[in-house]
């Protein structure tokens, strides 16, 4: 399993654009453990990303549930 680490704005362009999620959301969501993401020294968040991932469809699903819980 190859995983990389991207920025949150990163993630949010890749995996959910036009969604009107922001970067400090996305930090809020690691630092919760609802995403998993590492943090550098100098601080600032990297969202870890599988490479495998599915099509968009399953992730926008994945959203969903996520924000339902």
């Amino acid at each position: 399993m190859a995983t990389r680490k991207i920025r949150p704005r990163q993630f949010i362009d890749e995996f959910y654009p036009d969604s009107g999620i922001c970067n400090t959301t996305i930090i809020n969501w690691i630092k919760h453990g609802k995403l998993e993401g590492t943090r550098t020294p100098t601080g600032r968040y990297l969202v870890c990303v599988d490479d495998e991932m599915g099509n968009p469809a399953d992730r926008v699903s994945e959203l969903l549930r996520f924000l339902e819980s």
